[in-house]
């Protein structure tokens, strides 16, 4: 017979007679709990109520095609950034013999959305079992941005920024800045703008077209030299 799990008892019955005197006839076998792979014999044993003894063997060979059992999945996972995350380890067993090998196919780093993981449980004879994790990123960490100057006062600034889910817009108004970049303001005189005060360090204008538009219609502009 061949049997496809190392604990299948399922191995038949036998049967035997007491031919001298018709009497009932005790059965037992060598059957062990758990069959090694690969060819067994069983020995079937007949006694009858003079405690004469008949045998005769089988021959019961395990062909495993069991899969493993897992023992433990991580549950899902939610993160608020991305990259690495710590799983955990999922655990399985193959009917109590021979070494499982688990592994996973979960990426370096995780990015925003949800990311399934296949956990995989494989035994010694090749039969595999799955099981599914997942790990989900809703991305609330804001980026970072710094603007250091790298050179004399007045000189250049270099921009960077960087964020875990991936690489963020810089802007200086309505220009787009790459990471890295040198960027340098220079300031440039206009026609109609005036100065007109000045507080931390921050220089305030304001423009003739401005000052116009702000005025009532019974204002009078004093002439100015």
């Amino acid at each position: 017979m061949t049997i496809a799990s190392r604990l299948s008892q399922q191995i038949g019955n036998a049967s035997a007679i007491d031919v001298c005197d018709g009497g009932p006839v005790s059965l037992t076998n060598s059957a062990p709990a758990q069959f090694p792979l690969g060819g067994s014999t069983v020995v079937w044993t007949a006694t009858d109520q003079k405690s004469r003894v008949g045998t005769a063997s089988q021959i019961v060979t395990v062909v495993d095609t069991t899969a493993p059992t897992f023992t433990f999945v991580p549950p899902a996972l939610t993160r608020n950034t991305c990259g690495p995350v710590n799983l955990g380890q999922a655990t399985a067993t193959d009917e109590g013999a021979g070494c499982v090998a688990v592994a996973n196919d979960a990426p370096a780093s995780f990015f925003v959305g949800t990311t399934p993981v296949t956990w995989t449980a494989t035994d010694v004879s090749g039969n595999r079992a799955s099981a599914t994790q997942t790990v989900t990123v809703v991305d609330t960490v804001p980026p970072t941005v710094s603007c250091i100057a790298d050179g004399p006062p007045g000189g250049t600034f270099r921009v960077t920024a960087g964020d875990a889910c991936g690489a963020p817009t810089i802007a200086l108004g309505s220009y787009a800045i790459a990471s890295g970049e040198r960027i340098k303001i220079n300031e440039t005189g206009q026609s109609g703008v005036r100065l007109i005060g000045m507080s931390d360090g921050v220089r305030h204008f304001t423009s003739a077209r401005a000052r116009r538009s702000s005025r009532r219609p019974t204002d009078r502009a004093t002439p100015r030299p």
